[in-house]
């Protein structure tokens, strides 16, 4: 009965996995740097131009619709309740920024915590955004204050 309820709850697989012992992988640095493929290892100025563009561009995106937060949650409480009602008005216009804000705050935190990461990078690495020496430099002093 045990195994049914196991077997139902985490699924088959996961009760195979438990009963077969640990093995220790075998692969080692030189076997996973043998399976990346050639060209993902050369840098590309033109690339990386675009990737660190598009993301401060989806940054601007989001500062530029959390500006309009309060006018899309009034609009919207104006069609479901009537302005005679102030309160109700009042919570329907909360209600509506509420999961605008939460998801504005998530999104805002996945993309700049992405910018912190590659500007991380090009702190620690000089060349890893290209292989341009200068145009390192200049990334690590814009994308890292």
């Amino acid at each position: 009965m045990h195994i049914l309820v196991l077997a139902l709850t985490c699924g088959f697989r996961y009760i195979k996995r438990t009963q077969t012992p640990y093995a220790h992988p075998t692969a080692n640095y030189h076997d996973i740097q043998a399976a990346i493929p050639a060209h993902m290892h050369k840098r590309h100025l033109g690339k990386g131009l675009w990737l660190a563009g598009r993301d401060f561009i989806v940054i601007a995106a989001f500062v530029t619709s959390a500006v309009y937060f309060e006018t899309v949650s009034e609009t919207i409480a104006g069609f479901i309740t009537s302005p005679e009602s102030p309160t109700l008005f009042a919570a329907a216009k909360y209600a509506i920024k509420m999961p605008l804000w939460g998801a504005y705050w998530f999104l805002m935190g996945a993309q700049g915590a992405g910018v912190w990461f590659n500007g991380h990078e090009v702190r620690i690495t000089p060349r890893v955004f290209s292989c341009i020496y200068l145009t390192s430099q200049i990334f690590r002093l814009v994308m890292v204050p």
